[in-house]
């Protein structure tokens, strides 16, 4: 742990780009253009305020809105020497633990202000006292330090959504954010030109790591669209920013379609490069994107929060029905190791546990002394796959989603891809879902089915042929379930935590 605080590396890259490009847009939204000289101005007081109330190093928490605010807060803490924990905007006050950081920054425009400052620990209120200017007022009830709880080189803590257990502080390592952001450069060919339309939350890890630090790094402009909490005016949202950079959680696809259709919206045709993540991405989903992007180059991008991102497949643009899938390139610096149930190492082609080494590999899990990274540096991702001889990475899906019926291995990914693939079934259904449950010492699928406003009393038909379908196809015993609407993290990203929570 640390005695004295050394600025990191991504501090300093920050306080180079808004000196490099001081006269570029770095930040926008519906309402203001900011360049890389007028952030430096506007973070100037936070700054000062975070200097004389807190020490180099301590950490500090941010519960703010999605928007501009919240995005010029996490670059002043950066470039302050401390270390922001970015907390979601649907965290509630009693799930945020203020013992575990120095500060806790909020605005009388969050819904949880009211009980943070009613609570006798430091916090610190943001305030606009002009159009050009704003300020942070802090109460500090005792100083807390916090910088010797961290490890050396730690960027930035985002919990993980929790969407299938219990949620963690990730410490994200400051070198391997920038090691990533000048990978995806190159990748994505970002530049001064370039706009990216940040539509996920900046506490998500597909935002901030990904998307964010890469496009300001390299002088881009980062458009900040209105929050994900209504899912019906994201599409147009897109469409507003004129963004030709998109990155998006495969789950929020179906809702834009709709969107699109419903509303007979054109074609996002400005978008360039469309990087997708978040779970298994199936065919149908990039079947999904090239309807609503035709001109983007399409990415599925495999990582979670404990790693970022490790490894690309990028899915140019075709007519084709079927897009080929040739496994995971691995980017820069990235090594998989595929294990048996033995922590043996497989051959090329054989299915294991995903286990990934890379400078983007947290460096643990904040006030947790669990440590799941092995002796040789290796996490264990809770996935599963395989490497191809030609060195590519193919994922069969997390490894409590794999059904096992006489000793062949079942992904409930390909039971939501078969089931989606039904023109009957899309008519009726919007979203799929399929979890393994294991009762009586046999394994069983549950597949939910999102229907909306559908009257699902008329359609009893297309769930029993359903039904037969897929045991006929996959030799299991399948149930379907129908939600009206699937509970969803502030990314967009299916909670399958709750949907177990229905079944028990």
């Amino acid at each position: 742990m640390n005695n004295q605080f050394i600025p990191h590396i991504l501090s300093t890259k920050l306080k180079s780009a808004l000196l490099d490009y001081q006269a570029n847009i770095l930040l926008s939204d519906d309402a203001c253009n900011l360049t890389g000289g007028q952030i430096a101005e506007l973070i100037t007081p936070i700054i000062q305020s975070l200097n004389s109330s807190t020490d180099s190093g301590d950490v500090i928490g941010i519960a703010l809105p999605h928007g501009i605010l919240q995005v010029l807060t996490i670059i002043a803490i950066i470039i302050s020497d401390r270390i922001p924990i970015v907390y979601k905007e649907k965290d509630s006050f009693t799930m945020i633990d203020q013992n575990e950081m120095s500060l806790l920054i909020t605005s009388l425009d969050d819904m949880r202000f009211s009980l943070i400052s009613m609570n006798e620990k430091n916090f610190g209120v943001l305030k606009r006292v002009a159009s050009n200017k704003i300020k942070l007022e802090t109460k500090i009830v005792k100083k807390q330090k916090t910088f010797h709880k961290l490890p050396s080189d730690v960027g930035m803590i985002l919990y993980t959504s929790g969407s299938t257990g219990t949620a963690h502080g990730v410490m994200i390592p400051a070198l391997g954010t920038v090691f990533l952001a000048n990978a995806l450069q190159k990748e994505f060919a970002l530049n001064q030109q370039s706009t990216s339309t940040v539509i996920l939350p900046l506490s998500h890890t597909m935002c901030i790591n990904t998307h964010f630090f890469p496009t300001i790094l390299s002088g881009g402009n980062s458009y900040i669209t209105p929050t994900l909490s209504d899912l019906n005016n994201v599409y147009r949202n897109i469409l507003k920013s004129n963004g030709d950079n998109l990155a998006l959680i495969s789950d929020l696809l179906p809702y834009l379609l709709q969107e699109k259709n419903i509303r007979n919206l054109p074609d996002a045709l400005h978008v360039k490069i469309l990087a997708l993540s978040g779970g298994m991405i199936t065919n149908s989903d990039i079947k999904f994107a090239q309807k609503l992007f035709p001109n983007a180059k399409i990415y599925k991008g495999y990582g979670l929060t404990e790693a970022t991102r490790v490894a690309i497949m990028c899915t140019h643009n075709t007519s084709s029905n079927t897009p080929e899938d040739t496994g995971y390139r691995l980017l820069e610096d990235v090594e998989i190791q595929i294990r048996d149930g033995r922590n043996r190492l497989c051959k090329p082609g054989q299915e294991g546990y995903i286990f990934i080494k890379s400078k983007t590999v947290m460096k643990g899990y904040y006030n947790e002394a669990t440590n799941v990274i092995d002796s040789k540096g290796f996490l264990k991702s809770g996935d599963m796959g395989f490497m191809s001889s030609e060195g590519r990475l193919f994922i069969l899906g997390r490894s409590d989603g794999i059904i096992k019926i006489n000793g062949e291995r079942i992904s409930g990914t390909h039971i939501e891809e078969m089931a989606m693939n039904s023109e009957d079934v899309k008519k009726y259904y919007s979203d799929a879902v399929c979890l393994p449950v294991k009762t009586g010492g046999r394994n069983k699928a549950y597949l939910f089915l999102e229907s909306g406003d559908t009257e699902l009393l008329s359609i009893e038909w297309l769930k029993k042929k359903l039904k037969q379908d897929l045991k006929r196809k996959f030799k299991v015993p399948i149930e379907i379930v129908e939600k009206k609407v699937f509970p969803r993290s502030d990314a967009g990203k299916i909670l399958r935590k709750e949907l177990y929570e229905i079944l028990s």
